[in-house]
């Protein structure tokens, strides 16, 4: 993680700077409905939310870059990026503050945020009342702004997590609370007209022999999705459709996984399991059984 001895906060144009008196997470929320507004009167976030919307991070709402240099959250109706950059002497500095929210992106109550690197996107996942869907942004631009791909299914009802790979091309959707695993396009929006647009349902895996019961959080490596769910790793192909058995699994005592919150896979090729006392247990990719991590 960045070292924030280092930092040295630099002035940031791009949100206004008027900090506001008892500024709390509910008037940030209230006052980001509005914000920059075309249709009714505009307005700016207190520099106060910032802090308040980096204490809601919690495995889910929130993705940093693998350099640790952008770190995304997603607090309700507003989406919060930081960019960090080195000054002439190689210290840490931070570089922007940028905030997503308004009419425009559509954004009601965010569940879940992924930050993929590869197309500089931030992909949202969105509850609107009993309607789910996932948002698409740009990373470094930010505003009342339209979300560049908008993915709208009756099949994401009740969804928890996500995350989007580009090798495939793909969306990939946990639900903690109906068991399931579901699979989209990456590029689904009904404004295209592409088959690589489509919202259509790709691929789903549930049932009583998938062995799923609470999955939390999820990753794809090459042509295998890892499933961190109730305390063990569940592996499937990402071709894997219906009720289909995970092909190999983590768990059991000598794993040492504890009240698991989140899921990564390292530079070094290596899963990474962070437990709720924040500790890491790693893990070779090819790795099942009741093994103790590396």
């Amino acid at each position: 993680m960045v070292d924030m001895k280092l930092i040295r906060l630099l002035p940031i144009l791009l949100i206004s700077s008027i900090s506001y008196a008892q500024v709390t997470l509910e008037s940030c929320s209230s006052d980001a409905i509005d914000f920059l507004s075309e249709l009714t009167t505009p307005k700016s976030l207190s520099t106060d939310c910032y802090s308040l919307i980096e204490g809601t991070r919690n495995h889910i709402n929130e993705d940093n870059s693998s350099d640790n240099y952008v770190e995304v959250t997603g607090y309700k109706n507003i989406l919060y990026t930081k960019v960090y950059t080195l000054d002439t002497e190689n210290n840490i500095i931070l570089d922007a503050q940028r905030i997503t929210a308004g009419h425009k992106t559509k954004i009601k109550e965010i569940l879940a945020v992924d930050f993929l690197e590869d197309n500089a996107k931030v992909y949202v996942l969105d509850k609107n009342g009993s309607n789910y869907s996932i948002l698409s942004f740009i990373y470094n631009v930010s505003g009342n702004l339209t979300p560049s791909r908008h993915l709208k299914s009756n099949e994401l009802s009740l969804a928890s997590n996500l995350t989007a790979d580009f090798q495939s091309k793909k969306l990939y959707v946990v639900s903690k609370h109906s068991a399931w695993i579901k699979v989209f396009n990456l590029r689904a929006d009904p404004r295209g007209k592409k088959a690589e647009n489509s919202s259509n349902l790709l691929n789903s895996i549930s049932g009583n022999g998938s062995s799923l019961q609470a999955p939390i959080d999820i990753k794809v490596y090459g042509s295998e999705m890892f499933i961190l769910d109730s305390d063990r790793v569940l592996v499937f192909n990402i071709t894997d459709n219906g009720i289909t058995s995970p092909k190999r699994s983590i768990a059991g005592s000598n794993t040492q996984i504890s009240g698991a919150q989140r899921l990564e896979i390292n530079s070094s090729g290596q899963l990474e399991i962070i437990n709720s006392d924040n500790s890491i247990k790693k893990f070779n990719l090819s790795g099942y059984g009741n093994i103790p991590p590396l």
